[in-house]
């Protein structure tokens, strides 16, 4: 019984885990992506003005539109379906029904 105990408990822990580490990482891909949309603004400036090539501006916007879609991808975790998927595993692995 111990054993198992521990067994469930290392999975809702291992689950937590990946819960917290993909908030981190949509945390992080929302700040890339606020920088990347100054870069792109200070780019297009600087083309206007003769300052930079369209060449840069436009690999620039590539980025940014990289990390946009980085961006929707980890905004997933937000969608209520996800998150009826984690509290389904956890209700799984505890053999408990989550709270609402």
């Amino acid at each position: 019984l111990a054993t198992a105990g521990w067994q469930v408990r290392a999975g809702v822990r291992g689950a937590l885990l990946d819960l917290w580490a993909a908030w981190q990482r949509m945390a992080l891909t929302r700040q890339r992506l606020d920088l990347e949309e100054q870069l792109v603004r200070l780019l297009e400036r600087r083309r206007e003005v003769g300052e930079a090539s369209a060449f840069d501006a436009s690999r620039e916007r590539i980025t940014r539109d990289r990390e946009a879609d980085d961006a929707r991808v980890s905004e997933a975790w937000q969608d209520p379906q996800a998150l009826a998927t984690i509290r389904a595993f956890l209700e799984r692995v505890t053999g408990t029904r989550a709270a609402s």
